[in-house]
């Protein structure tokens, strides 16, 4: 997933997440793989359709503020 969503990065990049049902930790790595590069390309990152589990991750790890949510 990690490269997949890196190689859709363009000048402002939308990942729709409506379509994920389950996640663990791992998706939270994921996001923010695209969000590390996307920042390093100078390109931005915006996330829709947060699942709340994902969203309930975020808040457990204390990172649910740096999540870029459209």
């Amino acid at each position: 997933w990690l490269d997949d969503g890196i190689a859709q990065l363009g000048e402002v990049s939308l990942f729709a997440l409506a379509a994920v049902e389950e996640v663990d930790s791992a998706a939270l790595a994921v996001l923010f793989g695209w969000l590390r590069e996307a920042q390093r390309l100078g390109k931005s990152v915006r996330i829709e359709h947060l699942p709340s589990s994902l969203s309930s991750l975020a808040e457990v790890y204390g990172v649910s503020d740096l999540l870029p949510v459209a």
